[in-house]
């Protein structure tokens, strides 16, 4: 196998895993045996059910499929059945899972428009594949959002892998996987935003209405770079004003410099020891832009915060009127991860 067929086998396996895992409360039942469960039991309960939307999953050692459920109606299933990929399976194959003897089923409710979502899935066609350093997952984010892509980001890291479902650009299922640990929306997101540097991660993306790279440059003639910068500096002056006000004076430019030298090699003109650029009192001052400024300072905003122990779930609530006064200059600025516009 050519390691170009190599590379494209292992971004779609990330999708084989695709039943993508969801956000969903505890189950109406898990883990019965089909065998006590009928089909016809099942879609029975289902429709006792009032407007009922969600699905079963079912688990063999064949494979594993998911039945959808919209207004308590069977509408579709997705699986993946020995060394298929995440496939549209018909009625006969999904019940032929079903009958497995070993096969066992749960029920799940579901909010009604990941439902929607999670069935176009098997429709995108994949638009891109990369891999870390050749290429920057961030600034891939950056222009998902930008076109307004409705897709699917597919990302393995070493020994992690995520899932971010967009519609019209905006991230609506997130998830993240490691080491049998789920995180799922902004917390995935955030994850996903600091595991995805590392060298060798795979991502692909797939999409309904197509996408196409765009670089940060393209961005950048845009929007003025200077509001940019503006955007920046009252997020990080606000930040450096509420963590100095609880933990005394300087605390937050200490653990910022601190940063931008955890990410300085990936991101050279964070370096603190050069004049490139420099950061006093909530205000950078940029000498030399560069087309992965922003992408960098995400990186250094993100490691300041593992430094103090604060998590970017618990601080975005905060950032909200800044974004909302900020909302044309936001995505181009890279911070759809550190306050999403969907909040």
């Amino acid at each position: 196998m050519n390691p170009e067929a190599k590379f494209t086998q292992s971004v779609l396996s990330a999708r084989a895993f695709a039943l993508p895992p969801v956000p969903v409360d505890a189950p109406i039942f898990q883990s019965l045996s089909s065998a006590l469960i009928r089909w016809d039991m099942l879609e029975a309960d289902v429709q006792s059910r009032s407007q009922f939307s969600g699905f079963s999953l079912l688990q063999t050692p064949q494979g594993a499929a998911r039945a959808y459920f919209l207004d308590s109606r069977f509408v579709a299933a997705v699986g993946s059945i020995g060394n298929e990929l995440g496939q549209m399976l018909n009625r006969d194959a999904f019940m032929a899972l079903y009958m497995h003897r070993e096969a066992q089923i749960s029920l799940y409710t579901l909010d009604r428009y990941a439902v929607q979502s999670l069935l176009e899935i098997p429709n995108w066609r994949l638009d891109l594949e990369r891999v870390v350093p050749q290429a920057s997952v961030s600034a891939v984010m950056s222009s998902v959002t930008h076109q307004n892509v409705t897709g699917q980001m597919l990302l393995l890291g070493l020994d992690w892998r995520g899932v971010i479902t967009y519609n019209n650009g905006a991230p609506v299922l997130s998830s993240y996987e490691q080491a049998g640990r789920v995180l799922f929306g902004h917390e995935a997101l955030t994850r996903i935003a600091l595991e995805s540097t590392e060298d060798g991660t795979r991502f692909g993306i797939y999409s309904q209405n197509g996408f196409s790279t765009v670089d940060q440059e393209t961005i950048l003639n845009e929007t003025s770079f200077d509001e940019l910068i503006r955007t920046w500096n009252e997020i990080l002056a606000f930040c450096e004003n509420r963590t100095d006000s609880v933990r005394g004076k300087d605390t937050w430019d200490k653990a910022f410099r601190a940063a931008r030298l955890e990410v300085v090699d990936r991101y050279p003109l964070l370096d603190p020891f050069l004049d490139d650029l420099r950061y006093t009192v909530g205000v950078l001052l940029v000498q030399r832009p560069s087309r992965d400024l922003f992408e960098g300072l995400v990186a250094a905003y993100l490691e300041t915060l593992k430094q103090l122990g604060i998590t970017a779930n618990a601080l975005y609530p905060l950032l909200i009127p800044i974004r909302d006064k900020h909302r044309k200059l936001w995505r181009a600025a890279g911070l759809e991860v550190v306050c999403p516009l969907s909040a």
